[in-house]
């Protein structure tokens, strides 16, 4: 349970801390009338930004637990994009076309990440084989 709760804690740290993050570089990159769209709908906003990262790091969770890791992933992903797609849409963050498009991107993105663990984690097996097999040759 205690593992439960530190990932929800880190969803929604993440959802303040990058809401924040895109609004300070769009005032640096594009004058203070970046944050124009907040005007009233400051707790919207930020809601929907902590919602939306909820919902990705929360089901990371999965890998922690002796689960194949195809499923977990497939879980982690369907958890974490539908939860982006149902929260962008019902606030009116995507519309029309932005939906296909947030979510081809969202499907890139996810593969990408995974990609870079698979790596990761492919390079640290070489590492721990070779500990092992120097281990097996004293």
């Amino acid at each position: 349970m205690r593992k439960i709760i530190e990932y929800a804690k880190t969803g929604i740290a993440w959802g303040a801390v990058l809401f924040v993050t895109v609004n300070i570089i769009g005032v640096l990159l594009a004058g203070n009338g970046f944050t124009d769209y907040l005007q009233g709908h400051f707790i919207r906003y930020s809601a929907g930004a902590i919602i939306i990262a909820f919902c990705y790091i929360f089901p990371s969770v999965l890998y922690t637990y002796d689960i194949n890791t195809v499923l977990a992933t497939a879980v982690h992903f369907i958890i974490g994009t539908g939860g982006f797609l149902i929260t962008a849409v019902s606030m009116g963050f995507l519309m029309g076309k932005q939906i296909i498009w947030a979510l081809t991107l969202s499907i890139i993105g996810f593969f990408l990440i995974w990609l870079l663990f698979y790596l990761e984690s492919k390079k640290d097996d070489k590492k721990i084989n070779a500990k092992l097999k120097n281990k097996s040759r004293k």
